[in-house]
Protein backbone atom coordinates (compact mmCIF):
# COMPACT_ATOMS: atom_id res chain seq x y z
CA UNK A 1 0.00 0.00 0.00
CA UNK A 2 3.23 2.40 0.98
CA UNK A 3 4.32 2.36 -2.26
CA UNK A 4 0.77 2.66 -4.34
CA UNK A 5 0.19 5.81 -2.11
CA UNK A 6 3.93 6.97 -3.16
CA UNK A 7 3.42 6.03 -6.56
CA UNK A 8 -0.06 8.46 -6.48
CA UNK A 9 1.98 11.47 -4.60
CA UNK A 10 4.45 11.21 -7.78
CA UNK A 11 1.95 11.09 -10.42
CA UNK A 12 0.64 14.23 -9.01
CA UNK A 13 3.81 16.10 -8.79
CA UNK A 14 4.10 14.49 -12.10
CA UNK A 15 1.27 16.11 -13.78
CA UNK A 16 1.61 20.09 -12.06
CA UNK A 17 5.12 20.14 -13.26
CA UNK A 18 4.12 18.91 -16.70
CA UNK A 19 1.08 21.47 -16.19
CA UNK A 20 3.80 24.00 -14.95
CA UNK A 21 5.94 23.17 -17.75
CA UNK A 22 3.70 22.56 -20.75
CA UNK A 23 4.34 20.46 -23.72
CA UNK A 24 5.06 17.65 -21.17
CA UNK A 25 2.70 14.69 -20.57
CA UNK A 26 3.22 11.82 -17.81
CA UNK A 27 2.14 8.12 -19.14
CA UNK A 28 2.99 4.35 -18.16
CA UNK A 29 4.41 1.53 -20.67
CA UNK A 30 3.41 -1.94 -20.73
CA UNK A 31 4.06 -5.18 -23.20
CA UNK A 32 1.14 -7.75 -24.14
CA UNK A 33 3.35 -9.65 -21.32
CA UNK A 34 2.78 -7.60 -18.45
CA UNK A 35 6.08 -5.71 -18.53
CA UNK A 36 5.65 -2.07 -17.35
CA UNK A 37 7.30 1.04 -16.04
CA UNK A 38 5.49 3.01 -13.81
CA UNK A 39 6.09 6.48 -15.72
CA UNK A 40 6.84 7.83 -19.01
CA UNK A 41 7.00 11.72 -19.38
CA UNK A 42 7.29 12.62 -22.60
CA UNK A 43 7.35 16.15 -24.43
CA UNK A 44 8.89 18.75 -26.71
CA UNK A 45 12.33 18.48 -24.47
CA UNK A 46 11.86 15.70 -22.22
CA UNK A 47 12.08 11.75 -22.61
CA UNK A 48 12.35 10.08 -19.57
CA UNK A 49 11.19 6.63 -17.56
CA UNK A 50 10.70 6.50 -13.60
CA UNK A 51 10.56 3.17 -11.70
CA UNK A 52 9.73 2.84 -8.34
CA UNK A 53 10.79 -0.13 -6.05
CA UNK A 54 9.50 -1.14 -2.71
CA UNK A 55 11.78 -3.45 -1.58
CA UNK A 56 15.00 -4.01 0.72
CA UNK A 57 17.02 -4.92 -2.20
CA UNK A 58 16.75 -4.70 -5.66
CA UNK A 59 18.03 -6.78 -8.51
CA UNK A 60 18.31 -6.51 -11.96
CA UNK A 61 15.32 -8.44 -12.54
CA UNK A 62 13.71 -5.97 -10.61
CA UNK A 63 14.40 -3.55 -13.76
CA UNK A 64 13.41 -5.77 -16.07
CA UNK A 65 10.70 -3.41 -17.37
CA UNK A 66 13.17 -0.45 -17.47
CA UNK A 67 16.07 -2.71 -19.44
CA UNK A 68 13.39 -3.61 -22.15
CA UNK A 69 11.99 0.25 -22.34
CA UNK A 70 15.41 1.51 -22.55
CA UNK A 71 16.17 -1.16 -25.17
CA UNK A 72 13.69 0.03 -27.72
CA UNK A 73 14.26 3.69 -26.68
CA UNK A 74 18.16 3.95 -26.19
CA UNK A 75 18.21 7.95 -25.89
CA UNK A 76 16.59 8.09 -22.67
CA UNK A 77 17.21 9.03 -19.45
CA UNK A 78 16.32 6.44 -16.74
CA UNK A 79 15.63 7.34 -13.20
CA UNK A 80 14.28 4.54 -10.28
CA UNK A 81 13.38 5.54 -7.15
CA UNK A 82 13.58 2.35 -4.25
CA UNK A 83 11.75 2.70 -1.08
CA UNK A 84 13.56 1.12 1.66
CA UNK A 85 11.42 -1.87 3.41
CA UNK A 86 11.95 -1.76 7.37
CA UNK A 87 10.20 -4.65 9.38
CA UNK A 88 9.31 -3.29 12.68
Amino acid sequence: MASLALEGLVLQHLRAWCGYTGGHEPNFWRTPSGTEVDFIVYGDREFCCVEFKNSKAVSRKDLRGLWAFLSDYRRLTAHCFIEAVQNW
